[in-house]
């Protein structure tokens, strides 16, 4: 009987333990749940899965001076508002997105549909098929207008990218008015 009682307890801590730590997939945190309740803004390093969100305007964001890992996997955005986009990488920022499935990102009015400043490096993966587009003045992956140039944006694996500028934005690269 007593060996049984301390079974249960341990088996009571740990459970109690597990409830507070944080979900973390094969591919790293599992954010759904908080981008489908608002932006949501990465500021420590690390890997993060966002999965299965669709017909969303929230952004995922990442913050300057970061270096994160971000698997996305079958996603959709809704309508978005101007000046918005699915993914914006800050200032000196180093991100890995991995793309499994089928993901489909249109930014708002003004914003390219993946934001890349100058100053940061976008490399993009994995075996699925990114289909990103400006809602105007931006390039599909890349610079947005009025002086917002594009950094740098690797392509590499299997993964099948479909990039549209808006008004006078390239599919990658600059936007309305920048370099890229």
């Amino acid at each position: 009987m007593k060996h049984t009682t301390k079974w249960i307890a341990l088996f009571v801590c740990l459970a109690m333990l597990l409830g507070s730590v944080p979900v973390f997939a094969a591919n790293g945190q599992d954010m759904s749940a908080e981008l489908e309740a608002g932006d949501v803004t990465l500021t420590t390093d690390g890997d993060y899965y966002f999965h299965d969100v669709h017909d969303t305007r929230n952004q995922i964001i990442v913050a300057d001076n970061r270096t994160v890992n971000i698997t996305v996997e079958n996603m959709s955005t809704g309508e978005m508002d101007d000046a918005t986009a699915p993914l914006i990488l800050g200032r000196n920022c180093n991100v890995t997105l991995t793309v499994l499935g089928t993901i489909d990102w249109k930014s708002g009015y003004d914003y390219s549909g993946i934001v890349v400043l100058e100053s940061s490096t976008l490399s993009i993966t994995g075996d699925g098929t990114l289909n990103v587009t400006s809602g105007g003045r931006g390039a599909g992956i890349g610079g947005y207008g009025d002086g917002n140039h594009a950094g740098t944006i690797i392509i590499g694996g299997a993964v099948a990218v479909n990039a549209t500028g808006g008004s006078n934005g390239a599919g990658i690269g600059g936007g309305d008015s920048t370099n890229g």
